[in-house]
């Protein structure tokens, strides 16, 4: 090795490289493979193999987190939106049970209360509340047994007391409840599943930058103008961390930070250490 390669070596030993969210990353990349697909003559093979990849993993990345944080703010709203349909089906339950008890005041030799007992004994033996006052999903399971009931032996029943428009509406009322149970539990990614997949987005973007400077050692130069983008984003990183100690989140199409007025240079100490342990061997918890 040159001693002009061993100083661009000691160089990047020496560097700090902090680890960027998802967002700088695919921020700085996309610049820098700009560059790098417009460079002449071509970089090698080696390093443009592993451009495609990083991209796609950062992209794909950014997709998980953005459904993550999503996830979490909407599961609230959903919540809400299954405690009104809930609230519905339970109306819906106990216009059909006092429909059918209406029944029962008649004279018990009549036909109608005959069918009245039968249904109201076998369907709801205890009321409504056995049926409403359990959980979400075991409401829904317990519905569609009723509503399997009233339409299967208990359909003659349910013509002769006039409940099939009360039965229609539950039905209906149930098929939404479903719906909204569905969406409630589609979400089928574990924060671990987000966290793998930043992780191994950020490693693939940090063998870009490493090859970047394998393939350009001796080039300082052009290794810096393929690079700055990359180094634009490290320099933010570093007055974020000297300020914070936690990466800032980067909006990945302008790759700005978001919230840059909290954490601009009036917040940093400038008597805080310069250079604080790399990020790259940190991994964030997140409950």
């Amino acid at each position: 090795m040159s001693r002009l390669e061993t100083m661009q070596t000691q160089e990047l030993l020496a560097k700090p490289f902090y680890k960027p969210g998802v967002g700088a990353a695919a921020f700085a990349l996309e610049r820098t493979a700009k560059l790098l697909r417009a460079q002449t003559p071509a970089p090698p093979a080696a390093l443009m193999d592993r451009l495609a990849p990083a991209e796609t993993k950062l992209a794909e990345a950014g997709a998980l987190r953005f459904d993550w944080d999503n996830r979490k703010k909407m599961e609230p709203l959903r919540r809400e939106g299954i405690q009104e349909i809930d609230g519905r089906v339970d109306r819906a339950v106990s216009a059909v049970y006092e429909a059918a008890k209406m029944y029962l005041d008649f004279d018990p030799v009549t036909r109608p209360f005959q069918m009245a007992h039968e249904l109201v004994g076998a369907v709801f033996p205890d009321g409504v509340w056995p049926i409403t006052s359990v959980r979400f999903e075991e409401q829904h399971s317990k519905v569609n047994q009723v509503i399997a009931r009233l339409r299967g032996s208990f359909a003659q029943h349910v013509r002769q007391l006039n409940l099939g428009l009360l039965l229609d509406r539950l039905e209906a009322l149930n098929a939404e409840y479903n719906a909204q149970l569905s969406a409630l539990n589609n979400f089928t990614v574990s924060f671990a599943q987000v966290q793998a997949a930043e992780n191994a987005a950020i490693e693939a973007y940090f063998e870009v930058v490493l090859l970047v400077w394998a393939h350009y050692l001796d080039e300082p130069a052009t290794r810096a103008a393929l690079l700055a983008p990359v180094e634009e984003q490290n320099t933010r990183l570093a007055r974020h961390y000297r300020a914070r100690r936690t990466p800032p989140k980067i909006d990945p199409t302008t790759g700005e930070e978001l919230g840059a007025g909290e954490n601009s240079d009036e917040n940093t100490d400038e008597n805080t250490e310069t250079e604080a342990p790399s990020p790259q061997l940190e991994v964030v918890a997140e409950e």
